[in-house]
């Protein structure tokens, strides 16, 4: 038997170092093949006619930017556009890839060698082949990553026999999916058109070649001369390269649509001048109460109302109001106080449409005499003097707002202009909703709505709305509300009730109306009063006042106040003295204001209804109301609506309030907080659940 042996050894004091093998580095060549799709966008700006863009390329914008920045630069290259303003002769379209058909027909079949796939059209004059590389196409080897070789042969049937129109020889480097697309023009008209592709490169049989091919779609092509007759568009052409082979979110600045406007009105510079004939012109406006008359009566795209049953000369009022100009702060230009900047995009009902512009422009509408009205949210002169006298068995009934219909914020939603069309929000607070009632938002979409001072001024709006409709009041009337100025939705009344307000009311009539020049004491009771202090040109007006019933009167010489109907239908209200002790049924006042005799429109009108108002504030012991609705509840008799009104709101809502910046926050500005000193830490053995946990807390 051999022996055994055994081997031993021993081994210095280090270790050999391990041996790194480093594989050889693979090469790989680059992708060849870079984007050039091109995305053709048309889009539909309006119906009609409008005045274009409003700063040109300025006024197209991609994620946000402009298609030509403030120095005059283009931002984007490969960017082509064409715009059409809705004109009823208008040429077709500037951009020759846009006037044809398309009609996309997907194929997702792969191409194999020795297989043809065919596909037919009846009248296409030409067709865009789109092939789809699913895996890319490349060539892996041991060491090198490199592209690869497709041959793709195209043919048309022309005559029963195909024809080879176009060999393509495919030959780049991509490691992932891409598309190539052929254009195949049909020379001959025939009934039908048949294309033929064929793949004539082998295929692959191992994995390291990636080249499989597939016709993924065909688009069938048909020229024509689109001209879109009466319909704004603008066509865009851009290069995918140039948006990361995306389409862009795409927005444009537009001066809108063409509409009907007063002869009188300047568009730019929003003046009326002169008097208006009740014509019209053709002319881009944003003010809101001519976009609605435009809805109203347009018979194309609009309601198509009549003109003669709408009020033009209330919209005139209304838009009149609407173009005053207020400057949101005092470095500010002024701006209108209301336009309208909206896409109506959307089916939706007349009424729904027309009540949400009127809602914008603070304004009402209702159906009077056969005709369409409308009424501002404005300041206005009242119209009517109530007393339970002439109310239906003397009752007005007062009214409070329901406890669920309470709001302590007014959140205005619109689209900012200076923010690129950016969502944004104005807030308005009524504190002493929210002092009692606790938050509670009311939450508003404002359509058309682009400037920032406008929606601060809606939701300031809302919450004056809301504080007057806590006080409402209803009541019967009879034939004094059928008068020839009769009482419409948004008159102002002045409202006397003595068993509510803390005066002492006297009624009447004016039954002569005298005047007096210097100090000429001609009429009869008016001895007393001096009036060689009035100023040279000006009068005193001393007037009869009949009674019914007989009351006792203030002194003479004690200062009250007198509500009286003018010659143009308001109701005015001055301080006057008694100018001598009633006799038998009148008495004698004195104006103690002086009225100018060259404006017998606030002179009181012979024959009206007058309040003599005795009280330590008599101006406000008689409280303005809002009609808001007039019910024809019998035959000559009308239920009215009203809510309270008070005339100072459209100060506080008009009123200069600096705007905060907008929500953009400057990092650059953001001061480091100081370090923290003397800090100290505690911990706490806690269990929860079963488990224990440490607790620290850290104060400094």
């Amino acid at each position: 038997m051999p022996k055994n042996h055994r081997i031993s050894g021993s081994g210095g004091k280090g270790q050999a170092p391990p041996v790194v093998v480093q594989p050889p580095p693979v090469y790989e060549f680059g992708n060849s093949i870079r984007s050039t799709a091109t995305a053709r966008v048309h889009y539909l700006l309006s119906a009609g006619e409008i005045s274009g863009l409003a700063a040109g390329e300025s006024s197209i914008y991609f994620d946000g930017v402009a298609l030509r920045n403030g120095r005059g630069d283009r931002n984007f290259h490969s960017v082509k556009w064409a715009i059409q303003h809705g004109t009823l002769a208008q040429p077709p379209v500037a951009l020759p890839s846009l006037n044809m058909i398309e009609t996309e027909a997907a194929v997702g079949l792969p191409l194999r060698h020795g297989n043809s796939i065919e596909k037919s059209h009846q009248t296409a004059q030409a067709a865009r082949l789109t092939l789809r590389f699913p895996h890319g196409l490349v060539r892996r080897n041991a060491l090198v990553i490199s592209g690869s070789t497709v041959t793709i042969r195209i043919s048309v049937l022309r005559g029963g026999t195909w024809h080879i129109v176009a060999t393509e020889e495919i030959s780049e480097k991509q490691t992932s999916s891409f598309e190539i697309q052929f254009y195949v023009n049909f020379s001959e008209n025939r009934r039908r058109r048949s294309i033929r592709l064929e793949r004539l490169t082998a295929d692959s049989a191992t994995p390291q070649l990636l080249d499989d091919v597939e016709w993924a779609s065909v688009t069938w092509l048909t020229w024509d001369r689109l001209t879109y007759q009466g319909l704004a568009t603008l066509a865009l052409s851009l290069g995918a390269n140039e948006f990361q082979r995306r389409l862009p979110r795409i927005s444009f600045d537009v001066v809108g649509r063409k509409i009907k406007v007063p002869t009188n009105y300047n568009v730019d510079t929003r003046r009326y001048d002169g008097i208006w004939d009740g014509r019209f012109v053709i002319a881009a406006s944003n003010n809101p109460a001519w976009v609605l008359y435009d809805i109203l009566t347009d018979t194309v795209w609009g309601l198509g109302l009549s003109p003669a049953s709408i009020e033009k000369f209330d919209l005139y009022e209304v838009g009149r109001y609407c173009d005053e100009l207020l400057a949101p702060t005092t470095s500010a230009p002024p701006r209108p106080r209301f336009t309208y900047n909206a896409v109506l995009a959307r089916r939706q009902p007349a009424s729904q449409l027309v009540a949400e512009i009127c809602a914008q422009m603070h304004a009402m509408f209702y159906w009077s005499g056969g005709k369409l009205r409308f009424s501002a949210d404005k300041s206005e002169d009242p119209v009517m003097i109530v007393r339970p006298q002439n109310c239906v068995d003397g009752k007005i009934i007062y009214h409070g707002a329901s406890r669920n219909a309470e709001f302590s914020h007014a959140l205005v939603t619109y689209r900012d202009a200076n923010l690129a069309g950016q969502v944004s929000v104005e807030a308005a607070v009524d504190q002493d909703s929210f002092h009692r009632f606790g938050y509670r938002p009311k939450e508003v979409l404002l359509e058309g709505c682009t400037d920032r001072a406008q929606a601060r001024r809606h939701a300031q709006w809302l919450i004056e709305t809301a504080r007057s409709q806590r006080h409402t009041i209803s009541y019967q009337a009879g034939l004094d509300h059928f008068a020839e100025s009769p009482v419409r939705p948004g008159h102002i009344i002045l409202l006397a009730d003595p068993q509510v307000q803390d005066a002492t009311i006297y009624d009447g009539r004016v039954n002569s109306l005298d005047m007096m020049r210097d100090a000429d004491p001609a009429f009869s009771g008016a001895a007393a009063v001096a009036l060689s202090d009035a100023p040279q040109g000006y009068v005193r007006f001393l007037i009869k006042l009949y009674l019914p019933d007989m009351v006792p009167l203030p002194v003479v010489g004690s200062e009250t106040k007198l509500f009286y109907e003018t010659s143009a239908g308001t109701i005015h209200h001055a301080a006057v003295t008694l100018a001598a002790a009633p006799t038998d049924d009148h008495i004698c006042v004195d104006f103690a204001d002086n009225l100018s005799p060259d404006d017998p429109t606030i002179w009181p009108r012979h024959g009206s209804q007058v309040m003599l108002v005795h009280a330590d504030n008599a101006a406000d012991s008689v409280k303005h109301y809002r009609v808001v609705s007039v019910r024809e509840v019998s035959d000559a008799r009308v239920e009215i609506g009203a809510i309270f009104h008070d005339p100072d709101k459209y100060q506080r809502i008009d009123e200069l309030r600096p705007l905060q910046a907008s929500a953009r926050q400057d990092f650059d500005a953001i001061q480091p907080l100081p370090q923290p000193t003397a800090v100290q830490h505690m911990l706490a053995d806690l269990e929860q659940d079963g488990r224990l946990l440490r607790h620290c807390t850290i104060t400094w």
